[in-house]
């Protein structure tokens, strides 16, 4: 599902998130970069520095931070990643099941490692 998505990024240069699994809404971290040679870990690493001063104790999602709080949350247990390039861009799409930024759920599913 996430390949069928980055695939549709790269025709169509826009977002069409209406994935489901298990009837559910699936969470989605996006990125597209212009290293055409970016590993796994940098794309990881690029969700995760989004959470650089992130308040722990605010139990909302907080702007800026939902590549971040998606790719730790602690409730979503199963992930898929797509790939696709075009000419000068790669594009990732990771989905994420069950989804994570749930409204009243950042505290026990966002939690900073001790």
């Amino acid at each position: 599902m996430a390949q069928e998505q980055a695939d549709k990024l790269t025709e169509h240069k826009r977002e069409f998130f209406n994935h489901l699994y298990k009837d559910e809404a699936l969470g989605e971290n996006i990125l597209i970069s212009d290293d055409l040679s970016i590993k796994p870990e940098k794309i990881c690493e690029e969700w995760y520095n989004e959470g650089i001063n992130y308040d722990y104790k605010l139990n909302k999602f907080q702007k800026g931070k939902g590549h971040f709080t998606q790719l730790i949350w602690k409730d979503s247990k199963k992930v898929g990643f797509g790939f696709n390039f075009t000419n000068n861009e790669v594009i990732v799409v990771a989905y994420y099941y069950p989804s994570g930024n749930i409204i009243g759920k950042f505290c026990e599913n966002a939690k900073e490692k001790k």
